[in-house]
């Protein structure tokens, strides 16, 4: 039986387990995966030369792409961690230039909902990784109308003792600078990591390498601002996650479902 209703289905599941179905199940790094495989077959300089460039795994910003079944190379938000790794200078030339091109894309698709998280923040929430992949694709209606259901969710749930005070009230007009998305995306990543129940094994811990090596990101103010301001390591926040239809049937068997 396919459930017609699904913002009612979602206002269940939200109220009683912070979770939400979502349809449109697009992976970003499916997404990212291969975007970068066919931005490998085209480049002419590998195409002409004697390696073979596979991408070995995607995860949100960081991905691994392997040469020849031997050597990886690390990159993390479109920069590779380490240069020494391989000795052809031009490939690594190559491969930085085509990772930059594709990590822009997805930071351009990350841009939308990270800003809708930094929005509820304000309410004590957070999305989890599994929320954020699957929802990172939406266009610009779908995430308009996703954010207006989802903050009208949050405000229910918890009354009027929390006041709604977005970062970005113009969203989906206005959102984070591309600029400086990276700076968000690793503070998204740090509140899953202390500030929700999330296991911190699902968490890309190369966004940290990272930080510790960009000194340049370390002297811009707003690293200073949302990691010595904004962030509290004792706030608790609630984690929004993936839910499937079943959890919602689990409510009300079809004995006596409601919207049958």
């Amino acid at each position: 039986m396919v459930f017609e209703n699904e913002e009612v289905m979602n206002s269940i599941i939200f109220k009683e387990r912070k979770k939400i179905v979502v349809t449109k199940t697009n992976d970003i790094n499916d997404y990212y995966k291969l975007g970068i495989e066919k931005a490998i077959e085209n480049n002419s300089y590998i195409k002409d030369s004697k390696y073979l460039v596979k991408v070995k795994k995607c995860q949100l910003l960081y991905c691994v792409l392997n040469v020849n079944n031997d050597v990886d190379i690390e990159f993390e938000n479109g920069k590779v961690f380490r240069e020494d790794v391989i000795k052809d200078k031009e490939l690594l030339t190559q491969l930085q230039l085509l990772m930059e091109k594709e990590t822009r894309d997805i930071s351009e698709k990350l841009n939308y909902v990270l800003t809708l998280n930094e929005n509820i923040l304000s309410l004590g929430f957070c999305m989890d990784i599994e929320f954020v992949q699957s929802t990172v694709l939406y266009d610009k209606k779908e995430i308009t109308n996703f954010s207006a259901f989802l903050v009208q969710q949050i405000k229910k749930f918890s009354g009027s003792k929390v006041k709604y005070d977005p970062t970005f009230p113009e969203f989906p007009n206005k959102r984070i600078s591309l600029k400086h998305l990276y700076f968000y995306y690793c503070k998204w990543l740090y509140l899953l990591e202390h500030n929700t129940d999330y296991d911190n094994e699902n968490i890309p811990m190369s966004y940290k390498v990272m930080f510790e090596k960009d000194e340049t990101m370390k002297s811009d103010p707003l690293y200073h601002f949302l990691f010595t301001h904004f962030v509290k390591n004792d706030q608790k926040l609630e984690r929004i996650s993936l839910g499937n239809q079943n959890e919602f049937y689990s409510f009300y068997p079809e004995s006596t479902h409601p919207f049958q």
